[in-house]
């Protein structure tokens, strides 16, 4: 959706520049990187994330009201990637990272993804929001 013929979109999106705009800015957010320290003495842990979306929030709300420590894991998976936009865990790591992981390092990684989307000062550079997290 850029300034093009919207002909192939959606009608609500042909016929409303403004919502074009708000789904432009979402969109052209970004993936945000995320470095952790495991804490194992080795490199520090790499991951990008997209901001969270409605549908991404309203998924985790539901999954809080059952199990709020498999809504952070399922949010997790579904939402970190490598730099090249690659799921960054496979499906069923899940297990895993429930179990055999330091809750304080899901929690961490659980924070970096629950982002909102930046602002437009985030976005044009003028806050420390638009800097890597260092997580550790």
């Amino acid at each position: 959706m850029t300034g093009k013929d919207h002909t192939d979109a959606p009608v609500a999106l042909q016929n409303n520049p403004d919502l074009q705009r708000m789904v432009r800015r979402f969109k052209g957010a970004g993936a945000k990187r995320h470095e952790f320290d495991i804490g194992d003495g080795g490199e520090p842990m790499v991951f990008y994330s997209h901001p969270m979306s409605w549908d991404d929030t309203a998924k985790l709300q539901e999954m809080m009201d059952i199990d709020p420590g498999l809504a952070f894991v399922d949010t997790i998976i579904r939402k970190a990637r490598t730099e090249d936009d690659k799921p960054f865990f496979a499906p069923d790591a899940g297990k895993w990272l429930r179990e055999s992981v330091d809750t304080g390092l899901i929690s961490k990684m659980f924070a970096a993804v629950n982002r909102g989307v930046p602002t437009a000062e985030d976005l044009a550079g003028n806050s420390e929001a638009t800097q890597d997290d260092s997580t550790s």
